[in-house]
């Protein structure tokens, strides 16, 4: 989710304005992630409530971590620090959204050079984010789990409450992504791999144990990447592991958002 270069419809950046220290404008580039980038992943940094997020790319073979440069550096006019995130993903132009970890707002987000642009407030803070081939936004709520549907510029659609197995309590949902069929994968109650129905908001467990404790991602492909208490695991769409596990290190301690392309 390492090509630096962009291709094609890639090749324009979006351009954005934030205020600079000191007063005046700065013009930030925040750049899609190009189709073969590969895997990326941010921390939580949750010890603090002004901290901000950091980046890092994960070689799946070597198992590497490389810690990503902030653009500018963190005081400078030309950087826009990311604040701590909870999930990551990729719209279909490649351009990454990102859900803030302590305030109710989405970002688009270039996890290369750390820099981040606000795209809008959202109704609560969010836990889980997954953006579906058509651009529309699908959230769930940290502590209400409910799902929302935004639509591409992260205005609101629809909210609905989780809904349960008649076995469990609360609906609490720690990652969400969609799968090439269209399917909205979900980790569900008690960890559990699951799906839910968008029309209904009915949580459907798959299978236990498939171990993931945070955001996840699903590629073209049908495969799952996803965070598991300090590991990067992957799995099959019925929630059957497809390789090993990845001991990381470099920031994973607080890790919760995960990117593929």
């Amino acid at each position: 989710m390492l090509k630096r270069s962009l291709k094609g419809g890639f090749a324009s950046a979006l351009l954005l304005t934030v205020a600079a220290c000191g007063g005046g404008d700065a013009v930030v580039t925040v750049e899609p992630l190009p189709a073969g980038a590969g895997l990326y992943f941010t921390d939580g940094n949750t010890g603090f409530a002004d901290a901000t997020a950091s980046f890092y790319k994960l070689d799946e073979i070597s198992g590497d971590t490389a810690l990503q440069p902030t653009s500018g550096g963190s005081d400078s006019p030309d950087s826009a620090r990311c604040p701590a995130m909870f999930a990551l993903d990729a719209r279909p132009d490649g351009v990454v959204l990102a859900v803030a970890r302590r305030t109710a707002a989405i970002y688009e987000a270039d996890p290369r050079a750390n820099v981040c642009k606000l795209l809008a407030p959202l109704p609560e803070v969010m836990a889980a984010l997954a953006v579906r081939v058509d651009g529309r936004i699908f959230t769930v709520s940290a502590t209400t789990n409910k799902l929302y549907q935004l639509d591409a510029q992260a205005r609101l659609i629809a909210a609905a409450t989780l809904l349960c197995p008649a076995a469990v309590a609360t609906c609490k949902v720690n990652g969400i992504d969609f799968a090439p069929d269209g399917t909205l994968y979900a980790i569900g109650p008690l960890g559990q791999w699951s799906r839910i129905d968008i029309s209904s908001a009915q949580v459907t467990p798959i299978k236990s144990g498939a171990a993931f404790s945070d955001d996840f991602d699903i590629d073209t492909l049908g495969r799952v990447r996803g965070l598991a208490n300090g590991e990067f695991r992957s799995f099959d769409l019925a929630g059957n592991p497809t390789g090993h596990a990845i001991n990381v290190f470099g920031g994973t301690a607080f890790a919760t958002g995960v990117v593929y392309r």
